[in-house]
């Protein structure tokens, strides 16, 4: 499981995030400048998030075509990123810490494959 948080935004142990608290159009999408940083746990990877994308299950999820999902509002939207391993919690293998160079460009699926 990973838990991300946009590292531009970082600030006081808060980040940003595009949430929904209801269903329903592109009304609903708010930008969450408070949302809290995400915590460490066991078996979960902490991701710095550098970029963010919206494709076609964000908007079915806001607009409740996944409705059989256990979601909870606020549901922070933009499952497609690339970051960074910032933390690695316990029982997690597979995985080392990295930050980005000055430089870089870099494309990544929403998937995290160990290396």
């Amino acid at each position: 499981m990973v838990e991300s948080y946009l590292k531009e935004s970082e600030e006081a142990g808060n980040t940003k995030a595009a949430q929904i608290n209801k269903y329903g159009g592109s009304e609903v999408v708010e930008i969450n400048k408070d949302a809290p940083k995400p915590t460490l746990s066991a078996g979960k990877i902490l991701i710095e998030m550098y970029a963010a994308g919206v494709n076609p299950v964000d908007w079915k999820i806001r607009e409740g075509y996944m409705r059989q999902m256990a979601i909870q509002f606020p549901m922070t939207l933009g499952g497609d990123f690339s970051g960074a391993v910032s933390d690695i919690g316990t029982g997690v293998t597979g995985f080392k810490m990295w930050t980005f160079p000055k430089r870089s460009a870099i494309a990544m699926k929403s998937k995290c494959w160990e290396n």
